[in-house]
C-alpha cells in the first residue's frame, strides 16, 4: 500500500504458492489496460480517501474474476496488524482480513 496525492493505493507484491497457477501468472480476466497483466506489481486497489476513521469511496479490482468493487479499509482495533477489507456491488459486500508480513 501506498500514498500518492492524499490516496491509498496498493499493488500485489506476493503471491503464496498455489497449486493450478503458473509461475508468472497473468490477469487474464482482466479488462482495459490491466488485461494479461503480470499479477506481480498489479495495481489492485485505487483512488481511496480517508474519512478521518478509514479509507473510503475506491476501487479494487480481483484478479480472480477480473470485476472491480467499490472498497473502504480499515485498522483491526485490536491488532493494527490487520486490515480489514470491504468490497461491495450495491448493498452486498465481502470482507476480508490482511495481515501485515513481517520479516
Amino acid at each position: 500500500m501506498f500514498k500518492y496525492e492524499d490516496k491509498l493505493y496498493g499493488r500485489i507484491n506476493y503471491l503464496y504458492p498455489r497449486e493450478g497457477r503458473e509461475d508468472n501468472a497473468k490477469c487474464t480476466k482482466c479488462t482495459g489496460d490491466m488485461k494479461n497483466e503480470p499479477l506481480l506489481g498489479l495495481p489492485i486497489v485505487k483512488g481511496l480517501k480517508w474519512n478521518g476513521s478509514e479509507w473510503e469511496k475506491g476501487t479494487i479490482v480481483d484478479p480472480e474474476n477480473g470485476k472491480t468493487y467499490v472498497v473502504k479499509m480499515w485498522l483491526d482495533p485490536k491488532d493494527s496488524n490487520k486490515l480489514n477489507v470491504r468490497g461491495y456491488i450495491g448493498v452486498f459486500y465481502r470482507t476480508q482480513t490482511w495481515e501485515r508480513v513481517t520479516d
